[in-house]
């Protein structure tokens, strides 16, 4: 079973829509989800909510609840480079904490809270979009608890991450929770605004675009998956 995990309700209904046999299981208050198929494959798909903590607990209650053999998290993220483009996808190879700074030690590869997804998924995936087209970029994804769209937010992650390539809240939880759990992580986020570049509001503007994006991608790399 792959579980699926988004922040928002955007992110989840544009994966909702390409699933069949829907399952919403609502049998307690901790986290109502979601049992589906997708091009032959078995999901649970959940939405985490914003941020570090509810990301966390959402995943581990996933991982708990049932015999997970991956996790994707799909979604949304600000872009942090000039080359990228609204609707880019992101593939994370390696996550870490931008509102966490403990030594200064931030561009070793043994830094604290710095965590790699699974090679095999990211080539995998790469693959796919790359037989479609999709624009992609390959690289390091930071997380914070925060929604970055002042100067002096995105000159302090540059500054201490200046081949970051873009910024969430939540992909970085979920990719140390997983390696907690001994799983196997691909994250993927589609582009819904380039931090200072664009307005601010242009993240309401696009993220159900960004969000659609994603959604496609992961729904064809299933399917490639499926014939092979």
């Amino acid at each position: 079973m792959i579980a699926v995990i988004c922040a928002l309700e955007t992110e989840l209904k544009a994966c909702l829509a390409r699933c069949s046999q829907l399952i919403h299981v609502e049998d307690n208050t901790v986290l109502p989800h979601y049992r589906a198929e997708l091009e032959g494959h078995q999901l649970v798909l959940c939405q985490s909510g914003i941020g570090k903590c509810h990301a966390a607990v959402s995943l581990s209650y996933l991982l708990c609840r049932y015999e997970i053999d991956e996790i994707i998290n799909v979604g949304t993220a600000g872009g942090l480079q000039g080359f990228e483009e609204i609707c880019d996808i992101i593939i994370a190879k390696r996550c870490a904490y931008h509102d966490l700074h403990l030594d200064g030690n931030f561009h070793s590869d043994n830094a604290p809270f710095r965590y790699d997804c699974d090679d095999q998924l990211i080539e995998n995936f790469s693959q796919v979009l790359n037989e479609l087209g999709y624009r992609h970029h390959i690289g390091l994804l930071v997380s914070g608890d925060q929604f970055v769209h002042r100067p002096e937010q995105f000159n302090k992650i540059l500054h201490y991450y200046p081949d970051a390539l873009a910024t969430d809240c939540e992909s970085c939880s979920l990719a140390q929770t997983a390696a907690r759990f001994a799983k196997k992580i691909l994250v993927i986020r589609s582009l819904s605004d380039i931090c200072l570049r664009e307005n601010a509001e242009d993240f309401y503007s696009y993220c159900k675009k960004a969000s659609e994006r994603a959604s496609a991608a992961l729904q064809l790399y299933l399917r490639e998956r499926s014939q092979h």
